[in-house]
């Protein structure tokens, strides 16, 4: 009885989620799939539980097919691709469809709002360039020659010993978790997941000389919730700016060099901003600090489980490395007790005591 009870849990959110998504129409699946239409099924438990298996199309802008074929795990996985994209995908930048398939609802003459969406894209970046100008300029080079540790609160972090003189970059709640570091930058992204619990007391955190950044995370294109209230970065005195996440197709993600103009590549993850901004200061050395590709919960057992993606990270990080290599040859990345990181950058164990 237990376990019908937590299928149908499982079955609603997965309803909700595609009756929220942009690339679930229903009253386009009722009218192309007369079938459906004629049997009074309802639309979304049909795509759920069988329209998928049928390489039924949710909409024009998402075909299953092409997105299983694309990526043989989400296949292996047995998860419906669509639930699949707006759980997992999204974060991961993976492709949304094939340009056959734009072709075609092109030629239909479906409503569309792809064009306004790239449009409105377009306007958020011109809008990010003016943004950026006004918070990243002023850090150029800042640290030329220093050490700079980028906190993030995997359990590895437990065993960190700060490094004396060291620039300290807390992402997320790392400045809450480790009173023993005096943090002189925060990054937070979005106000989802334990934000909203810990933002206040981040607004108030060392206002003299820790410079905070805020993210503007899709502000226009995702959830409204995302967004961390402009009331806060007011109280925090803190300077926004955006990642280029983006939910349109043919759109994927990438590293900035001059972050002065253009959105930083997140790729699912604060610590990615962190280090963009890290290298736009110039170090001699970045430390990566708790970064742990794994879902191990977090440092100090402030919790015992998390939604990264291991294995997609660790290619992520893989494709960072080549990009601070191309630009930055002469930083340093070092990951002190790399959790599923080993081998990527130096690797570096510190042990308590």
């Amino acid at each position: 009885m237990f376990n019908s009870i937590l299928r149908a849990a499982k079955t609603l959110r997965y309803c909700w989620i595609l009756k929220r998504s942009r690339l679930f129409d229903a009253k386009w699946y009722l009218q192309n799939y007369p079938d459906v239409r004629e049997q009074k099924a309802n639309p979304y438990l049909h795509y759920l539980n069988y329209g998928w298996k049928e390489n039924r199309l949710p909409s024009p802008f998402f075909n299953g097919a092409d997105y299983l074929q694309r990526y043989p795990d989400v296949g292996e996985s047995n998860i419906n691709p669509l639930i699949h994209y707006e759980l997992f995908g999204k974060k991961e930048n993976r492709s949304l469809l094939s340009m056959e398939r734009l072709r075609v609802a092109k030629l239909n003459k479906e409503p569309s709002r792809l064009l306004a969406e790239f449009l409105r894209l377009n306007q958020t970046n011109l809008s990010t360039a003016f943004l950026h100008q006004k918070t990243f300029p002023p850090f150029k080079n800042k640290h030329a020659g220093q050490e700079i540790v980028i906190v993030a609160t995997g359990p590895s972090a437990d065993h960190y010993r700060p490094l004396p003189g060291a620039i300290h970059i807390s992402v997320n709640r790392a400045f809450q978790l480790f009173d023993e570091i005096s943090f002189q930058y925060a990054f937070i992204q979005d106000f989802t997941g334990k934000t909203p619990e810990y933002i206040d007391a981040l607004d108030a955190y060392r206002p003299e000389s820790c410079t905070k950044f805020y993210g503007l995370t899709n502000e226009w294109m995702d959830c409204r919730d995302f967004v961390i209230p402009e009331s806060h970065a007011i109280k925090a005195n803190a300077l926004r700016y955006r990642s280029d996440r983006a939910h349109v197709p043919y759109f994927s993600c990438g590293f900035a060099y001059d972050i002065a103009t253009m959105p930083l590549g997140c790729y699912g993850t604060i610590v990615f901003p962190a280090l963009q901004f890290a290298l736009w200061t110039h170090p001699a050395c970045i430390y990566l600090v708790g970064c742990d590709c794994s879902l191990n919960g977090y440092a100090k057992g402030a919790g015992n489980s998390n939604f990264l993606y291991p294995d997609r990270l660790v290619e992520f990080y893989q494709q960072f490395k080549v990009f601070a290599a191309k630009y930055y040859p002469d930083i340093r990345i070092v990951s002190i007790n790399p959790v599923g990181l080993r081998g990527v950058f130096e690797d570096m164990e510190m042990k308590e005591g």
